[in-house]
C-alpha cells in the first residue's frame, strides 16, 4: 500500500504541478493589487472577446488641421497618438487661443498646440456639473453646456457664466464604428480591468467551465496529496521504529 501510495502521489503532484504554479502566482498578484498597478483597463481584443465585451464606437472631432479621438470608454488620443485617461462621456474638442480643449465626463482638459497637457479643470475649479457638449460663441470664447444650460468660461479666470443657447456654435462629435474607413488603429475601449482577469484566471473562470472543473479537481488533488504524504510519512516513522 505504501508503494502504491507513494507512485500515486508522485503523479498527481506532477500533473498538479501547473495549476499549483497559476493559483500561486496569481495569487500573489492579487494580495498587491496596488503595487502591480492591477487596476489598469485591459484592451485586448482576444480577452474582450472572451468576456463578450462588444468594441464601443469610436468618438472623433475635428479640431484645427488634426483630430481629436475618444475610444468610447477612457482614452483621449491626437490621432492615432495616446494623451491620457479621459473618463466619462466624451462631450468633445474645440480649439482656443493658445491650444484646444476637450471635455470628458465632469473634466475639461486643457492642451498646447503641441498637444502638451497644461492643466485639467474640474469640479473643484468650479465647473458646474458634467459636460454635455462644447462649442465657441461668435467671439471665440469657450462654450459648455451642463444639464442643459450653456455657459462661457474664461480660461484666464475660470470664471463660469451662463447664457442663451443661441450664442453658441457646438462642435459635432461624430461616433464611428471600430476600423471605418480613414480611422486611425487605436486600442479598443475598455472598463475591463487586469485585477479582474487575474481573479479570473486564479479562479479558473477565465477559460469557462471546463477549466473551472479543473481548478476544483486541483484543489482536490491537493487534498489528497497531503492526505497521502502523511500516510507515507506516517508509515514510514512506524517502520524505523520497529524493532
Amino acid at each position: 500500500m505504501r508503494a502504491f501510495l507513494s507512485r500515486w502521489h508522485r503523479w498527481v503532484g506532477l500533473m498538479a504541478m501547473a495549476f499549483i504554479i497559476v493559483v500561486s502566482i496569481t495569487g500573489i498578484a492579487l494580495n498587491h493589487t496596488k503595487e502591480f498597478g492591477l487596476g489598469q483597463t485591459v484592451h485586448q481584443p482576444w480577452l474582450l472577446a472572451l468576456y463578450g465585451i462588444d468594441e464601443p464606437g469610436v468618438s472623433l472631432v475635428q479640431v484645427g488641421a488634426g483630430r481629436v479621438l475618444h475610444d468610447g470608454v477612457d482614452r483621449l488620443y491626437r490621432e492615432s497618438r495616446y494623451l491620457g485617461e479621459c473618463g466619462g462621456f466624451f462631450a468633445g474638442a474645440v480649439t482656443v487661443p493658445g491650444g484646444w480643449v476637450a471635455a470628458c465626463g465632469d473634466s475639461l482638459w486643457v492642451f498646447d498646440p503641441e498637444d502638451r497637457l497644461l492643466e485639467r479643470i474640474g469640479i473643484e475649479h468650479g465647473l458646474p456639473g458634467a459636460v454635455e457638449a462644447l462649442g465657441q460663441d461668435m467671439d471665440g470664447h469657450l462654450g459648455l453646456q451642463v444639464a442643459g444650460q450653456p455657459w462661457l468660461l474664461d480660461l484666464g479666470t475660470l470664471a463660469f457664466t451662463p447664457v442663451s443657447d443661441n450664442r453658441i456654435a457646438w462642435a459635432p462629435v461624430q461616433v464611428l464604428a471600430r476600423g471605418a474607413a480613414g480611422l486611425p488603429d487605436i486600442p479598443a475601449g475598455s472598463t475591463l480591468t487586469l485585477e479582474q482577469v487575474i481573479l479570473d484566471l486564479h479562479s479558473g473562470r477565465l477559460f469557462g467551465r471546463f477549466t473551472v472543473l479543473l481548478m476544483d479537481l486541483s484543489a482536490v488533488a491537493m487534498l489528497l496529496l497531503g492526505v497521502s504524504g502523511l500516510v507515507v510519512w506516517g508509515s514510514r516513522r512506524k517502520r524505523r521504529q520497529i524493532p
